[in-house]
């Protein structure tokens, strides 16, 4: 696998984890990431060779970049960034 397909992979996965933690905010809990991107991802992520320092480095500075009036509300920064956190844990 060339280097351009697999940034074209990893781009792909991590906008699905940022769907994943915007279904979470809906919900108001973790079910969506534990059940459609936590459970298992790192032992896929292991099988197929792939390092997870990349997501996590990616996921912490997404972390870093929210602004609460600018990007959403105060309160859905603080849980935004509290699953930001519980996918980061469960990756490192």
């Amino acid at each position: 696998m060339d280097a351009d397909t697999q940034k074209e992979k990893c781009k792909r996965d991590m906008v699905h984890y940022l769907r994943l933690i915007n279904y979470c905010l809906v919900v108001g809990g973790t079910g969506p990431l534990d059940e459609w991107g936590v459970n298992g991802a790192r032992e896929v992520y292991k099988a197929l060779g792939i390092v997870t320092d990349t997501y996590v480095t990616a996921f912490s500075y997404l972390h870093s970049r929210g602004c609460g009036p600018r990007d959403m509300s105060p309160q859905a920064l603080v849980e935004y960034n509290t699953y930001l956190d519980y996918l980061i844990n469960s990756m490192s």
